[in-house]
């Protein structure tokens, strides 16, 4: 479920980035057991952004963004 890289960033930085899709699709606790099985103990937060495009002094479409950031506990 979770991909290579995540686990290659938690080993040498201490967090690193999943898709919101996988987030979505698996949630919260399945993610941090699968962490954990890996030996990972882990928290995640999700951040929201949201960019609006203005045209003609009215906004006309705001696009919403969510990251789901994973950090190794210390």
């Amino acid at each position: 479920m979770i991909k290579d890289y995540v686990y290659r960033n938690l080993r040498l930085y201490g967090n690193s980035l999943i898709p919101n899709k996988t987030y979505e699709k698996y949630g919260e606790r399945l993610i941090l057991k699968e962490l954990k099985e890996k030996g990972y103990d882990c928290e995640l937060r999700v951040v929201e952004s949201v960019e609006t495009i203005w045209i003609e002094h009215r906004v006309r479409n705001q696009n919403v963004t969510k990251d789901i950031i994973v950090e190794v506990k210390r």
